[in-house]
């Protein structure tokens, strides 16, 4: 079993009990005029993913837009960190059902996909906000939505080209090498925290 495959098995049975016991906290929106009135805003606290990482997320869903924020604190000072916005459509076409794993994110028409929502570099207090948003979503009744936290290990400060991987790509060749991961580099992240939000 590869590093990815075994890294999201363990992720999707945390899930598998995190989100069904999971109670989102309905929170008052962070906007003004007309896009407030439509708002729904969540927060959930991070769920550990091999680290020790603290905070919470919150994400604000209008018509047509999703906005939100990862707190972060616990973090390794000095360390790249990458958010990850994960969206799953419908997680019950999942190869296990409202469990999903590596195969899931893969082929023509995955029921999971993802991209990037925000990086940094953790300083000295260890701790970060991330924020990001996606302009035209809107997720289906039943999806999910996660905003995942990878370490990158190192800010690589002695090279410009594998300091943009660490900040700009999960560097995991399995999800699609080049681009998403170097061959090279081999896979070079490790989760550390992770929020799952369920649209009712």
């Amino acid at each position: 079993m590869n590093r990815s495959k075994a890294t999201l098995i363990a992720i999707c049975t945390l899930l598998g009990l995190g989100a069904a016991g999971a109670h989102a906290q309905k929170l008052p929106p962070p906007f003004v005029g007309t896009a407030a009135k439509s708002a729904i805003c969540t927060r959930q606290n991070l769920i550990q993913l091999g680290a020790a990482v603290e905070g919470f997320a919150r994400l604000c869903l209008t018509p047509g837009a999703a906005t939100g924020i990862v707190q972060a604190s616990n973090l390794t000072a000095g360390d790249a960190y990458t958010v990850w916005f994960v969206y799953i459509d419908h997680p019950e076409q999942c190869a296990m059902p409202n469990q999903c794993a590596d195969v899931d994110f893969g082929g023509d028409n995955p029921v999971g996909v993802f991209g990037r929502f925000d990086s940094s570099v953790a300083p000295v207090n260890g701790r970060l906000r991330f924020s990001g948003s996606v302009s035209g979503f809107q997720p289906s009744n039943g999806s999910q939505i996660w905003l995942l936290i990878y370490d990158h290990g190192a800010a690589d400060y002695s090279d410009g080209r594998h300091l943009a991987r660490q900040l700009l790509t999960p560097e995991d060749p399995a999800a699609g090498a080049p681009n998403l991961g170097n061959i090279v580099d081999g896979p070079g992240f490790t989760p550390a925290g992770i929020a799952v939000f369920v649209q009712e």
